[in-house]
């Protein structure tokens, strides 16, 4: 492969950095549009069930984590580093 002008971002090369032509564009949107004539698209209700679940999971989670750390006191701000916890969700309507 030739070698790349420009700024490369990642370990690889891009396949191309030309834009998409009309066909492929008008391709796209042929793809799209049979998709959704056979219903594969989600439904935004069904959308707003999953972030909900998700939500509910990720504040299950802290409240788990902090009932665990609170036998733990004095290493309470460790164990929220190693898990990963930096600020909380905010709860929303979930909680």
């Amino acid at each position: 492969m030739a070698a790349q002008q420009g700024r490369q971002w990642g370990m690889t090369p891009p396949i191309s950095t030309t834009l998409p032509t009309d066909k492929e564009l008008a391709l796209n949107d042929a793809l799209i549009a049979e998709l959704k004539s056979q219903n594969n698209f989600e439904a935004p209700e069904e959308t707003e069930k999953v972030r909900y679940s998700c939500a509910v999971l990720a504040i299950q989670t802290y409240q788990f984590q902090d009932h665990r750390t609170s036998f733990y006191p004095e290493n309470h701000c460790r164990i929220r580093q190693a898990c990963g916890y930096g600020e909380r969700p905010s709860s929303g309507n979930y909680q």
